[in-house]
């Protein structure tokens, strides 16, 4: 017999916190019991036990009572009033009973045979082997008609979707008691009711099946089943539950509520393809199967990612709709082993194709809505009366556009448009549901069509058309952004800004042009909360403080290695600042070496607070452009000439203007980019 191992199967079983006891070494917990002779006290104690919910939650794998046998006094039971406490619980029954004691019992149930033998040498406990989630094997036939009733829930699912409902479906395969299959689907969007989830309908479906073979009997002249003591009893006995030994399969994980209805009808498996992280009973949000006071338990797989695409070719079900891909491979062809044969380029194109774009929620629309009005947010700019394709925005600005430029723009829309038909001129155009807002798509637009000059309004919407250029590989729209992003207009105004967009894009060679504009400003006064520094991280951040502090210490390096310079055209010094460093008597040391070169002749007046001044500025902002600009200059030499009437011509010398020439380029020689 040819069976599959649960390790080979294509889904896996979801579990919570496994329990993996020895049958020997086990974990135990303390509590407190209280001891007695008289076998009418347990009823007293079973009142008490059950009036408190968390004592009575905590003993679930516990026997209440532990009876002990002794050779000729008789019998005495046990029986756990407390868990885990200090001090013996306090309001503990009065009667003929012992004083609380301590004690030591297991904390979790017995798996097997041996563990119950071992664990009921301290406490009873309860024997639950279905815990131990031992491996299971399936023959490949059965693993073939379940991969089959997968199947028929996907194709309900894309029914479901195209009659305008939330595609989420759920099969039921026949057995010996049902001789039909079972599909159901979503239907909260026609029904205006919010509780008509597929498991729902399902279980209706199912229902309303088994009444009508009851009613069925009824017309042939057979009693009623429901006044049937035989069927009564039966129905007593848990027969009345729908599911009991049935496999469901579903497209999505179900909700809270669907999981509960799946225990009260005594479901024995689900299997399930997409996982609802966030409302999941089954995995996602909780487990509900697994907690503790539930009474029925049933097993849950869900398919595993890699064999989603080799089993059934590349399809993925979400709310916005059904994935499907032009190479997608069948079941025969992938079936050998569950293993996803090496993908051709194509195939592979395929599929990052069918991740990004829902191709069923193409839907036929009208030139107007339901009330007769014009369909609004049409953009002017792209509403051709020959178009063959809608693109609407998430905010339901509508483009009408042609598949072919589409398809040579962007290999993504390529391979996502040539799975649809042919338009005809006199079919209205299906409608594709993009994730992009208008102004993006736009942008986008502009640069596909081409339309000369697209232009961007801000940083934030050139980011957000660079991202969707780049999800949908549109080279024109990516090289024309790019020039864009590093243009002199945002470079001028917000070169902060893009330098984070580059880093968060990789895009290398950008993120050095902006970190060189960056110098032009004081990055460690930027506010918190800029927008840019949002999305740009620490270390690309540190990159950039790293650069200005090592270019503002090279630069500063610069000034004091270039000193003295020229006094005049003549060589001679700014007569005033030597007078004043002559009279100076009193003046400390520290003041005369800061006037004065390293051969003992003093600086010019304009140059030593100039210098200052320059140290000061290097350090906020790393750039020569500033510190060597003409008016920044005379300011300073202006300043002085209120006490040196020979700094203005010194300043003016050809050798002075040739050395600050230098002086500036060699500050601009240093490494300017991250």
């Amino acid at each position: 017999m040819d069976m599959v191992s649960e390790e080979d199967l294509p889904w896996t079983r979801i579990e919570g916190d496994r329990i993996r006891d020895d049958e020997d070494v086990f974990p135990t917990m303390h509590a407190w019991s209280v001891s007695f002779t008289d076998p009418k006290s347990i009823k007293v104690f079973q009142e008490y036990t059950r009036t408190r919910p968390l004592l009575w939650e905590a003993l679930q794998h516990l026997k209440l009572v532990k009876k002990v046998e002794l050779d000729s006094s008789g019998t005495i039971y046990h029986v756990i009033v407390g868990l885990d406490l200090a001090r013996p619980p306090e309001d503990v029954p009065v009667g003929m009973y012992s004083e609380p004691m301590q004690c030591i019992v297991p904390s979790t149930p017995a798996l097997t045979r041996g563990q119950l033998a071992s664990k009921n040498k301290l406490w009873p406990t309860v024997f639950s082997p279905h815990l131990a989630r031992l491996p299971v094997s399936i023959e490949r036939a059965e693993v073939q008609r379940m991969v089959n009733g997968m199947r028929m829930a996907i194709n309900e699912a894309v029914k479901a979707k195209q009659h305008g409902e939330v595609p989420i479906a759920a099969c039921l395969l026949p057995d010996q008691y049902l001789n039909v299959t079972l599909l159901a689907h979503d239907t909260r969007t026609s029904t205006h009711h919010p509780l008509k989830h597929s498991v729902i309908n399902i279980v209706r479906a199912l229902s309303d099946q088994v009444l009508l073979a009851d009613v069925a009997k009824i017309n042939n002249g057979e009693d009623n089943p429901m006044r049937n003591p035989a069927m009564v009893v039966s129905l007593q006995n848990g027969e009345g539950y729908q599911l009991t030994n049935r496999t469901l399969y579903l497209t999505h994980e179900p909700c809270l509520m669907c999981t509960m209805a799946l225990v009260h009808s005594r479901v024995k498996e689900i299997i399930y393809i997409h996982p609802m992280p966030k409302t999941g009973g089954c995995g996602g949000h909780a487990i509900v199967p697994e907690l503790p006071t539930i009474n029925h338990r049933f097993t849950i797989w869900r398919w595993k990612e890699d064999s989603i695409h080799s089993i059934f070719g590349n399809i993925r079900l979400d709310f916005c709709g059904v994935w499907r891909a032009e190479f997608a491979r069948t079941f025969d062809q992938a079936y050998v082993g569950f293993v996803p044969k090496k993908m051709s380029s194509s195939y592979a194109l395929a599929r990052k194709a069918a991740q990004m774009l829902p191709i069923s929620t193409f839907v036929h629309m009208t030139e107007e809505d339901d009330f007769g009005r014009p369909l609004p947010n049409i953009s002017p700019l792209f509403n051709s009366p020959t178009a063959d394709l809608v693109l609407s925005s998430s905010d339901s600005c509508h483009f009408r556009v042609h598949r072919a430029i589409l398809s040579e723009a962007s290999p993504i829309f390529y391979a996502a448009l040539s799975t649809l038909s042919v338009h005809k001129p006199t079919d209205p155009p299906p409608v594709q549901d993009l994730t992009e807002d208008g102004e993006t798509i736009l942008i986008l637009l502009q640069y596909v069509y081409p339309i000369p000059n697209p232009q961007v309004s801000s940083l934030t919407s050139l980011r957000l058309a660079l991202i969707a250029a780049q999800r949908y590989e549109i080279t024109s729209a990516i090289e024309g952004l790019r020039a864009g992003l590093v243009s002199p207009k945002f470079l001028e105004t917000d070169p902060l800004g893009v330098y984070a967009i580059a880093c968060e894009l990789g895009l290398q060679e950008d993120a050095k042009i902006a970190s060189r504009a960056t110098l032009a400003f004081d990055i460690l006064s930027t506010p918190l909360e800029t927008p840019c520094l949002e999305n740009l991280s620490a270390k690309d951040f540190l990159k950039l403080v790293r650069l200005h502090q090592s270019r503002a210490e090279a630069a500063i390096s610069v000034l004091e290695s270039m000193a003295p310079m020229p006094h005049d055209c003549c060589g001679n010094i700014c007569p005033s600042s030597h007078a004043d460093e002559r009279s100076d008597n009193s003046s400390s040391s520290s003041t005369r070496n800061h006037n004065s070169s390293n051969d003992g002749l003093p600086y010019v007046r304009w140059f030593v607070t100039w210098k200052a001044a320059a140290v000061r500025e290097l350090k906020a902002r790393p750039r020569s452009d500033i510190i060597f600009d003409h008016a920044y200059l005379l300011a300073h030499v202006k300043r002085a000439t209120r006490h040196c009437h020979e700094c203005a011509p010194t300043f003016m010398a050809n050798a002075t203007q040739d050395w600050l020439k230098l002086l500036k380029n060699r500050i601009d020689a240093l490494p300017d980019v991250i």
